[in-house]
């Protein structure tokens, strides 16, 4: 969907250019090579990776001669994934292996405690204990921790540096287009549709990074989707209610930088990013045993989503994200001018364009926010985190 929506924009920006069209606040070029360039960064960091695993220094995956041209193909992932359940597969493989070499044992144990039942029982109508379906024994191990099947070293690299360099500038991107468009009536065709669903696509691919950086701060009652015996209790519904949570809090934190983007102006975007990853790293400090790199690191993800930790952090992230929509809120509706804004007849909720995206956005971010710190407290409060 991304390469879709680059070449719409390169049309667009093709008619700019040639055809002296002039799309109302909207500048096609900034949004195409943007767009190239978020692209491009993350296939150039899979290059690096596969260059530096090609010389030894990393052990993420098997490197083969022919990596950089898969790389150059934008199929590198389909290694990456193959290998992935290949070791996945070997470690059930020697998993269901020793619980094999274990049956002879427990088969030898269950003979004897019948063999004893009997003994005891002397009018003999005792039913002896039954015995495990053989298929049950064999597939038993295909739900033990050691026999799930996760993502490798190697395919975590891919999926969250594709996750955080690609995935997220280019919501960011796409949204700002999106509502921009709802100013010049040439722009609201059926292609929105498209950079719609890739919105939608790239937001729970981010969500599902997030879910899987934070797995092992949640209980096993919220590990997975499956449940416990036949339906309804098939599904967990612990686990929906996490996803849900993590979906909500990605999507309020980009919508407050979208919404920083159009209504205060893009100059104000990188100030407020700064201003937020100081006050986390402060927090993170404070709060924090950690005194490192990592500390930083967390800091920076923390732009995109909030880690589970201490009590304070969902609180703080809700107080982050209401200080952002009420600075929003007053450029919004108050008619004023200054040198970085955006103008004043583009960022308001109510505009000579009848663009009211930007209010449905506003509504959508602070909905996802309240969402996002219930659907918190009930996981705290059911004992389902660890931290």
């Amino acid at each position: 969907t991304d390469i879709g929506v680059i070449i719409y924009w390169y049309k667009l920006m093709i008619d700019e250019q040639e055809n002296k069209i002039d799309y109302i606040s909207v500048d096609m070029a900034v949004f195409f090579w943007c767009g190239i360039a978020f692209l491009s960064i993350y296939r150039l960091f899979i290059l690096s990776f596969v260059i530096i695993n090609m010389f030894g220094c990393m052990h993420a995956l098997d490197s083969d001669c022919y990596d950089p041209l898969l790389v150059f193909l934008d199929m590198f992932i389909f290694k990456a994934v193959y290998q992935s359940f290949e070791a996945a597969y070997d470690n059930m493989k020697e998993a269901n292996t020793e619980e094999q070499k274990n049956q002879p044992n427990t088969q030898n144990n269950m003979e004897l405690q019948i063999q004893t039942n009997t003994n005891k029982e002397s009018d003999g109508n005792q039913q002896p204990p039954k015995e495990q379906d053989p298929d049950e024994e064999d597939v038993s191990w295909a739900d033990s921790d050691d026999g799930e099947i996760k993502a490798d070293e190697g395919l975590y690299y891919v999926q969250v540096g594709e996750s955080v360099i690609e995935s997220m500038p280019m919501i960011l991107l796409q949204s700002v287009f999106i509502i921009r468009s709802y100013n010049d009536p040439r722009l609201t065709g059926d292609d929105l549709i498209l950079i719609g669903f890739s919105v939608i696509a790239s937001l729970f691919s981010v969500a599902n990074k997030y879910v899987g950086l934070d797995e092992n701060t949640f209980e096993d009652e919220a590990k997975s989707l499956s449940g416990k015996g036949g339906c309804p209790n098939c599904i967990n519904y612990w686990y929906i209610i996490r996803i849900l949570w993590r979906v909500s809090d990605i999507m309020s934190k980009f919508i407050v930088y979208v919404l920083i983007w159009v209504v205060l102006g893009g100059g104000f975007l990188p100030i407020f990013g700064l201003f937020l990853y100081i006050l986390w790293t402060i927090y993170l400090c404070a709060t924090e045993d950690e005194r490192s790199v990592f500390v930083l690191l967390r800091s920076l993800v923390s732009l995109g989503g909030a880690f589970i930790g201490s009590r304070g952090i969902n609180i703080a992230r809700f107080i982050e994200n209401m200080i952002g929509f009420g600075i929003i809120a007053i450029f919004a509706i108050l008619d004023f001018e200054c040198g970085i804004c955006a103008g004043v007849e583009a960022r308001q909720f109510s505009n000579e364009s009848d663009n009211s995206s930007i209010l449905i956005f506003f509504i959508m971010g602070c909905a996802a926010s309240v969402i996002e710190l219930i659907l918190y407290m009930i996981l705290r409060v059911c004992g389902l985190t660890k931290l």
